[in-house]
């Protein structure tokens, strides 16, 4: 049944694994992989488009699915459901500072606004960087306009509606952004996977020239091969054979993709010091079928 589905409502079916396993960030780079395999269209998590969960939304002239607001590390659902509260009843955010005089961040922390900003959530509006510097002056101001809400005090936009422009608060931006590098540290650490530029992507074109299989297009059919993968080190576990000699399982993954890589004690003992979390290698191997999960040894 589900691989009917799979096969028939490509969308729906990812949205629906995505939202089942929302929690499990392994589960959810996988999916996302799988997504960019069939060409369905990921989109980053934006506070004027996503939803609480995983939604399906038109992209240009194809369906594709939004990334969840919740599945933001440290960001929870009441959260959530304040910011998009503030959405629904005023419309898109048209600034940070629109942003500030509508959403009541009383119970939302600093930790989950930083999050927020880290993962381009609000890019839409202004530069991460320039967010970063004035995350204290976004919640005082978000904070004193729900004081005077509370008070009674409202403006003339309050009174007569959005077709009555009046001064907001003003912060104070400096138009600065993080740098590349910081932002796909944070989205690797916030979100499991990178929606800025990969670190593959520099050097697609260079791959292309080279005989080696993309991480995504290794099949069954492929058993039994020896080929060259090329791809980033986003995971590596040491284990222990039988009689001590340590080997390791390392994830790795590429634009379109993820695969396991098993190396034995003979190559791991040589090779141990290039086995690191995000470094970029070339691995010839031969493909094998471990507890009915495609490998590369």
């Amino acid at each position: 049944q589900t691989a009917y589905l799979k096969a028939n409502f490509p969308v729906e079916f990812m949205a629906a694994f995505l939202n089942a396993f929302s929690a499990n960030t392994d589960k959810v780079r996988s999916a996302i992989a799988e997504c960019r395999r069939l060409r369905i269209p990921i989109m980053p998590p934006d506070i004027n488009k996503s939803q609480a969960d995983f939604a399906i939304e038109q992209f240009e002239s194809k369906k594709g699915v939004r990334f969840s607001l919740t599945a933001i590390k440290n960001v929870g659902r009441p959260a959530v459901q304040s910011l998009l509260s503030a959405r629904e009843n005023g419309g898109p955010f048209k600034s940070i500072e629109d942003f500030c005089r509508r959403t009541d961040l009383h119970n939302i922390n600093r930790k989950v606004i930083e999050s927020l900003i880290k993962v381009g959530v609000f890019d839409s509006l202004a530069p991460r960087g320039a967010l970063l510097s004035v995350v204290s002056q976004i919640i005082a101001l978000s904070q004193r306009e729900q004081e005077l809400k509370e008070s009674g005090q409202v403006s003339m936009f309050d009174l007569w509606g959005s077709s009555v422009s009046t001064p907001l608060p003003s912060l104070n931006l400096e138009n600065i952004d993080a740098l590349p590098k910081e932002k796909l540290e944070w989205e690797k650490e916030l979100l499991g996977i990178y929606f800025s530029e990969h670190p593959l992507t520099s050097l697609a074109s260079k791959l292309l020239k080279t005989n080696a299989v993309m991480c995504g297009q290794i099949t069954e059919e492929m058993i039994g091969e020896n080929i060259v993968v090329a791809g980033m080190i986003t995971s590596v576990r040491e284990l222990y054979t039988k009689d001590r000699r340590a080997f390791i399982i390392a994830t790795m993954e590429d634009l379109v993709g993820t695969i396991d890589i098993t190396v034995w004690s003979e190559v791991y003992s040589q090779t141990k010091d290039m086995w690191q979390e995000n470094a970029i290698l070339l691995v010839e191997g031969k493909v094998k079928s471990r507890e009915e999960k495609i490998t590369v040894n």
